[in-house]
């Protein structure tokens, strides 16, 4: 990652979940986040792809956002194990993402694919 933001990548992408376990994906974002601050780049991940309520890979994003102040670098997307976290957790959350100022969108990329195969690219019709 380090020789590809050298040769002058945008960003530093990441997917935390697909770490071993949850101190390795804390290590792989801080690293990420060196490497972007070191750089000056863009920080974009895949965080929590996974129907996991313990994959917690956002709420490490969203501290680093908030310690490092490169929020506005920041994006998080496919964040799909927020869906499973309990509701205490979950408020509790809430407020470190708003805090940590990263990038919030909504959106769906399964227009008409595997996933949506009668997609309508429509946000209201996905489910």
């Amino acid at each position: 990652m380090r020789r590809t933001a050298e040769l002058g990548v945008d960003a530093i992408v990441a997917i935390p979940h697909f770490e071993s376990t949850r101190e390795c994906s804390v290590e792989f974002l801080d690293f990420a986040y060196r490497l972007a601050d070191e750089f000056g780049l863009l920080v974009d991940v895949h965080c929590d792809e996974i129907d996991d309520e313990a994959s917690r890979g956002l709420e490490t994003l969203a501290t680093r956002a908030l310690e490092t102040g490169l929020k506005d670098r920041v994006t998080a997307s496919h964040t799909t194990a927020m869906h499973s976290y309990d509701n205490a957790y979950f408020v509790r959350f809430l407020r470190l993402l708003k805090m940590s100022g990263i990038n919030v969108s909504v959106g769906q990329d399964d227009i008409v694919d595997a996933w949506n195969p009668l997609g309508t690219d429509n946000l209201r019709d996905v489910q």
